[in-house]
């Protein structure tokens, strides 16, 4: 029985931990709070806020001056407020307006009318090492708000992302709670696996590490730097992207308590068209008669025969979802922070998966004096994930094994037990459910990242910061194999692994920081140093011989085939960087970066790589002439070149030879244990060079309601690492070398409209990518995966195999096949009968084998979109976002065994539409037991699917409270809402659970697009609330 190993207090340790962690500022600002709780309330004052064309502004903050006594404006921009009886003063708030200070001496109405702030309306965005407007920058970056990330109910950041930043691909490894996604920027850089680079408040993480630590409602925003001249400041890390994510801070002279919750059900929105036990029977049958075996007596009338099992019924369930988030945020004019707490877990729609993450996080800031400040981020994080054996694994899976598990096999037996298959006639397929439930594989992993800073004002214009980040992990894995004898199948005897280790990564960052202004010139320029270190340990166990599955399961408790291993590995980096934003007359902008990174993976020679770049911005509507044209309010041309590297194809230790203790020698005629160098050292290996050029135009219209964006992009990666094969006779195997180039051209389009009617406003948002790959080096060695293969002059990861062209529809194309090379003796294609599928001879002499192999089909995509919208009517609001994948191929796995003649269920679509002589137009080829024409083979193209789909990834509708209302129980805001997650998905793809497929083994861009039963995203109803005081 599957087994939650911690029970952690889920209820109060939120409360505890931020009454333990909240600090002083907290404390501060709850005495505050309190003392002005019991002040005498005697005068009211009410009146109305409206903007300078006179419209109401609903939702402008305004504070007692010195107090956190306070309301909102409601929809019609009125407000009232209760204030001590003696004067004060007022203080009017709103994004994007100038603030306001009104003083009054007695009780009355105050009308205000806010000016536009146009420098407040231009966003701010996380550049890393520091910050820009918006409209000043001259790289790529896409930005996406925190209110954005929060609405999307994933532990993922990540697939939080989809749909919504051109140029950026994401997808989901697995539907599995906690799972990863496959993250690619700007198309596939390289043939090895190129990391995304993470930045959490400063904290660098390989997106290997995943960032499912975070809770999304902690995020105030992401920005995502796509070219090398936006992402060349994190140089060597920088190849695959960089995705900056900033967490919430407390503001100033205010104190927010915020109450986040929803919960809801998930279920499958597609299960696969299977036969019920009739309709097998009567296919079984077929295949066993059309190969002259003897058919299961059992089954010679399959009509007298019941519906038998659905085991997609057995495996899917409807699985609960919720989470709970508290935070406290506020502080005074010297001191801030923000504290959170929050618990999430997500059941998964397959038995036996389960996610659960309990995280807090504290973050402060202060001033001390006028010139210094210091302050910190932490966060706290605990995950338990259970996951079902083999989840991309079609052959031993779960879900594999229940689409292949027959309709005669029942889920259990009448006394409780499970029931398996019997004999020849039911297959050999563990039961699905027994595997779900009863294996015991768990891993939970307690995450600790953090950082500290001091920033002091050197002199006017001049400052520096030093921060110090830390990274440190602990995981713990538990992987039970029960033993078992259900049915034909049977595993003799139970066994556990169990894996910990723990790792920590410091980072400290020392930076010099230059502002100044003088003229029609600005400088805005940084330099400094930056030293990281990395260090890891794992160790593992396994023991066999467990006398119950349903015991205690510790290894002490097995009896042999004891097993122990473990190991420690590090790597640091050095590194000096420089940065020079240049502003003349708000017209002419000027990046340049360089960074020079160290890396202990490197011999001396090659240590240190220098990557620069620098980007150019051309404002044109600070032009006259177009500043006559009133429907243009921005219009900014861009371009930018810059160098990136990578590493992440190499161990940490490449350029020494390692020494393996697994050596046999013999001597004497004896056998001899020994060491051995299993693999070459290259002392000469240097990093994988990104470098990119892109030219980009940035329009808004209509005073910004319409927004555009085009970017073209030429990405080109040399020096690729590769290991390329060499003969076994050398001894040891090959090192990695420098031997391969590729390039990406593509381009991206972003368009916004924001407007408003009244009470009603509305926006929607549009994104395109299109990107081109091509592998332009590879020293005409190609790369081959299962299923897939890559080479120069194409595309990485094609889709290799055998090219269907139809089937033989009778005896005679068969005999006239075998007689194109003259010689009717010799088999076209070995095996092969009227009603089996033909293969194209590729090579032209006249027999169909491996050198036939060609390429059949592209896992890229042609392109890329998302969609996202907003709809709000006084109180009442939408908003929606669909994604799409359009032009990719799918390998469906699963149809190989859907459609094959060997025991296992079959597609329902079989019935009655196989070749026989009665029936030879039929869609699908004889039904054969032992597939003796090659007709299932694995890899052909009649397993390539359009992968193309369009997924309504999240709608939400809400209902926002009057602050008028609230402001009786002492609230500021509240909203509840109805969400629903991928509520629907058209494609055209409907032989496999689910379109959206990322790489099946980790993020290995040479195996991606083969859909190996791999669990499907789930669909999700929600209902939730929002509550601020």
């Amino acid at each position: 029985m599957k087994r939650n190993t911690h029970r952690w207090q889920r209820k109060s340790c939120l409360l505890l931990m931020l009454l333990a962690f909240g600090g002083a500022a907290p404390l501060q600002a709850a005495v505050e709070t309190n003392i002005s709780a019991t002040r005498p309330v005697a005068w009211t004052i009410s009146g109305r806020v409206v903007s300078a064309n006179g419209d109401a502004l609903p939702g402008v903050t305004i504070l007692l001056k010195g107090t956190s006594t306070g309301t909102a404006t409601d929809v019609s921009g009125n407000y009232t407020l209760n204030v001590p009886e003696s004067g004060g003063t007022l203080i009017f708030s709103f994004i994007g307006y100038t603030t306001q200070e009104r003083t009054f001496t007695g009780p009355g109405t105050i009308n205000v009318t806010l000016a536009d702030d146009a420098k407040a309306l231009e966003e701010v965005v996380v550049t890393g090492y520091g910050t820009q407007q918006k409209s000043d920058i001259t790289g790529s970056v896409a930005s996406v708000k925190g209110e954005e990330i929060a609405q999307i109910p994933t532990p993922s950041v990540a697939q939080a992302l989809q749909g919504r930043a051109p140029g950026v691909q994401i997808t989901a490894n697995s539907g599995s709670p906690g799972a990863g996604s496959s993250v690619r920027i700007r198309g596939v850089a390289s043939v090895n696996a190129v990391d995304v680079l993470y930045v959490v408040d400063g904290v660098q993480i390989p997106s290997s590490a995943g960032v499912n630590f975070l809770n999304n409602d902690d995020i105030a925003s992401v920005e995502v730097l796509k070219d090398a001249s936006a992402a060349a400041i994190y140089g060597s890390r920088a190849a695959g992207g960089v995705i900056l994510i900033t967490t919430k801070k407390g503001k100033a002279n205010t104190s927010n308590v915020n109450f986040s919750a929803y919960k809801g059900i998930q279920n499958t929105w597609r299960k696969l068209d299977m036969t019920n036990l009739r309709e097998y029977a009567a296919l079984d049958n077929l295949a066993r008669q059309n190969a002259g075996v003897v058919t299961n007596p059992e089954w010679a009338n399959p009509e007298s025969l019941g519906e038998g099992t659905n085991w997609q019924d057995a495996l899917f369930r409807t699985a609960d979802i919720e989470n709970y988030q508290l935070s406290w945020g506020g502080g005074s004019e010297s001191s801030t922070f923000y504290a959170s707490g929050s618990y999430y877990k997500r059941e998964g729609i397959v038995l036996g998966s389960a996610f659960d993450r309990y995280t807090f996080r504290l973050n402060t800031d202060h001033k001390i004096g006028k010139r210094f400040k210091v302050g910190n981020s932490l966060q706290v994080s605990a995950t338990s994930e259970d996951i079902i054996p083999n989840n991309q694994d079609l052959q031993s899976g779960v879900l594999g094994r229940g689409i292949r598990q027959v309709p005669s096999v029942n889920v259990r037996n009448p006394d409780g037990t499970y029931d398996g298959p019997l004999g020849n006639f039911e297959g050999e397929s563990e039961n699905p459910v027994f595997l779900a439930l009863e294996s015991n594989n768990n891993s939970r992993n307690y995450r600790a990242i953090g950082s500290i800073y001091g920033d002091i004002e050197l002199f006017s214009g001049l400052s520096f910061r030093s921060t110090f980040n830390i990274d440190a992990y602990m995981y713990d894995n538990t992987d039970f194999n029960p033993q078992f004898q259900i049915g034909n199948r049977n595993n003799p005897v139970a066994s556990l692994n169990v894996s910990e280790g723990n790792g920590r990564t410091w980072q400290w960052s020392n930076i010099f920081t230059y502002r100044k202004t003088f003229g029609n010139h600005s400088i805005n320029a940084l330099a400094g140093i930056e030293a990281q270190d990395n260090h890891a340990r794992f160790y593992s166990a396994s023991r066999a011989g467990f006398l119950k599955n349903d015991e205690i399961q510790y290894l002490d408790q097995g009896s042999s085939s004891d097993q122990a291993r473990g190991g420690a590995n590090g790597y640091a980096l050095y590194s000096q960087l420089a940065r020079v934003n240049y502003d003349y007359a708000n017209k002419y902008l000027l990046t340049a970066t360089v960074r020079r990174d160290g890396s202990s993976r490197f011999g001396k020679e090659n240590r240190y790589g220098v990557f620069p770049s620098a980007s150019l911005g051309y404002r044109i509507s600070e032009e006259e002439f177009i500043k006559t044209v009133p429907v243009i309010t921005n219009l900014m041309l861009r371009a930018g070149w810059g160098e990136t590297g990578n590493q992440a194809g190499l161990s940490n230790y490449p350029v020494y030879a390692s020494l393996s203790a697994n050596g046999r020698y013999p001597f004497g005629g004896t056998v001899l244990s020994g060491y051995y160098v299993p693999t070459q050292a290259n002392p000469d290996i240097r990093w994988e060079t990104v470098q990119q050029t892109n030219f980009g135009v940035d329009a808004g219209f209509f005073q910004n309601k319409l927004s555009l964006s085009v970017d073209y992009f030429i990405k080109n990666t040399t020096d690729m690492i590769l290991t390329i094969e060499i003969p076994r006779s050398t001894g040891p195997n090959a090192g990695p070398t420098n031997s391969g180039a590729l390039v990406n051209r593509g381009v991206e389009l972003a368009a916004n409209y924001q407007g408003e009617a009244g009470d009603f406003r509305y926006g929607v948002g549009l994104n395109f990518t299109r990107v081109r790959n091509e592998v332009t080096e590879l020293q005409d060695i190609p790369l081959s995966g299962e299923y897939n293969r890559t080479q120069e002059g194409m595309p990485v990861a094609q889709f290799w195999g055998y090219r269907m062209e139809g089937l033989f529809r009778s005896d005679e194309e068969v005999r006239a096949a075998n007689a194109l090379d003259g010689n009717p003796a010799t088999a076209y294609q070995p095996g092969a009968a009227a009603g089996d599928v033909r293969f194209a001879d590729i090579n032209g002499d006249g027999v169909v084998d491996s050198e036939d192999q060609t390429f059949i089909g592209n896992p890229l995509p042609k392109f890329t979109a998302g969609l996202t919208g907003n709809v709000a009517y006084k109180q009442f609001d939408m908003n929606f976002i669909f994604s799409g994948s359009f032009g990719n191929d799918i390998l469906n796995r699963i149809s190989a065994f859907g459609y094959s003649a060997d025991p296992g269920n079959k597609f329902r679509a079989l019935i009655n539409n196989t070749w026989t002589p009665q029936n030879p137009n039929a869609e699908y080829p004889r039904l054969i037991l032992g597939d003796p024409g090659g007709s299932n083979r694995a890899n052909s193209s009649r397993w390539i699917e359009d992968g193309t789909y369009v997924r309504l990834r999240n709608i939400q509708v809400g209902y926002n409270f009057a602050p008028t209302l609230l402001s009786r129980i002492g609230g500021k805001t509240a909203r509840v809402y109805l969400a629903s997650e991928n509520l629907f998905t058209l494609t055209k793809y409907k032989s496999g659970f689910d379109p959206e497929q990322g790489a099946s083994y980790g993020d290995r861009p040479l195996d991606i697009g083969t859909d190996r039963g791999n669990y499907p995203q789930a669909r999700t109803f929600l209902l939730g609330i929002n509550v601020g005081f």
